[in-house]
């Protein structure tokens, strides 16, 4: 926010004293010819001024702590934030803001048209992730590892996805653990000697777009079976005994997908492991940061819906709740609403287990 001039300190003194007078705020905001964002933002800072300033004055009179002029300061002071914030700062008043702000900006059509020269084909990608165009353009640029990062519920499963659409290629995904075995990358021996293959070996000659998701749950070490064919484009199949190594066919693409930047858990993805640093050398220049896809979102769902559910997404992200609030959740929320559940109810549904405390913080009405 640009650094706020004294007349616009004053202008916000003005505000606040109009206010504690009975103004309504609608007719403040016309009479100065401020939208309502940029008037909120002038009275409260304005407050937090005369906070600062009566908590100056309050220290060069320590000695005389009966001073009842300054000590009536410092009670207005806090009374006008206090005031600003709980008044001016309500759940409704962070809806409006949102509406205000996503207003800036008109929709999208959300459509991608994708064109292979190498193939003269083209494909259009209907509510295409916003990331894409960026990840094809890894893709020509040479980049065969790609690795995504982001929030639950962002979009990279569904990015991944619209990539081989894109590149007219096949898809495979494999979602990872802790328990996930070498086994379920390579394939397997069963008790008849036969050789079992797996889904990533079968992409990995033969071409095409394999996910591997949750890239960060997995038990770092089973990871390191793949540096090689990361790098060098060679696999080892020790259990594939005609075959024991498979070559990577050059129209292999490999996604991984992470919630946190392989350092570890955070505050928010607690279960998370440290990726070995030779694994995410692989991918070098091809780490994608996928956050929400506000246009993707405002696609798919209604305006009331969209403007509410944002909201309270940025209240909780902003009191670091460790719930997810995802285009998943939120096209959860919009299931709920047209099978006609209120909005109350909706919230309800998609906060189950939350603390009272939670919902407070994020701002929920329910």
């Amino acid at each position: 926010m640009p650094r706020l001039t004294m007349q616009d300190l004053d202008i916000g003194r003005k505000l606040n004293s109009e206010f504690s007078k009975g103004a309504k705020f609608e007719n403040l905001c016309r009479a100065y010819n401020l939208t309502k964002t940029r008037c909120r933002i002038l009275m409260l800072e304005a407050s937090r001024a005369d906070a600062r300033n009566a908590g100056a004055v309050a220290g060069a009179s320590e000695r005389d702590v009966q001073d009842k002029v300054t000590q009536a300061a410092c009670r207005a002071a806090e009374e006008s934030v206090r005031r600003t914030l709980d008044e001016l700062y309500d759940s409704t008043t962070l809806r409006e803001m949102v509406q205000d702000e996503v207003a800036k900006y008109p929709p999208q059509t959300g459509e991608l048209k994708v064109t292979l020269v190498e193939a003269q084909v083209s494909t259009t990608i209907k509510h295409s992730h916003g990331m894409l165009k960026e990840s094809l353009r890894r893709v020509a640029a040479g980049f065969q590892n790609l690795l995504m990062v982001g929030p639950a519920g962002s979009g990279k499963t569904t990015l991944a996805d619209q990539m081989a659409q894109s590149l007219k290629r096949k898809f495979g995904f494999l979602s990872l653990s802790g328990g996930t075995t070498e086994g379920q990358l390579l394939g397997r021996v069963t008790s008849t000697g036969k050789y079992l293959s797996a889904m990533f070996v079968e992409l990995f000659e033969n071409g095409g777009v394999f996910l591997l998701d949750e890239v960060d749950a997995a038990d770092p070490n089973v990871l390191l079976v793949l540096n090689s064919a990361l790098a060098n484009g060679q696999l080892a199949v020790p259990a594939r005994v005609k075959k024991p190594v498979a070559t990577r066919h050059k129209d292999f693409v490999l996604v991984c997908a992470a919630n946190t930047w392989g350092t570890g858990a955070d505050w928010q993805y607690v279960g998370r492991n440290q990726l070995d640093a030779a694994f995410l050398s692989r991918f070098a220049g091809a780490v994608l940061e996928v956050s929400y896809d506000e246009t993707l979102e405002r696609a798919l769902t209604a305006e009331p819906w969209y403007n509410e559910f944002v909201a309270v997404r940025a209240a909780a992200q902003l009191n670091r709740l460790r719930r997810i609030l995802g285009t998943r959740e939120m096209l959860a929320g919009q299931k709920l609403l047209k099978a006609g559940y209120t909005s109350k109810e909706t919230w309800t549904a998609l906060t189950a287990g939350w603390t009272p405390d939670e919902r407070s913080k994020a701002r929920i009405l329910a």
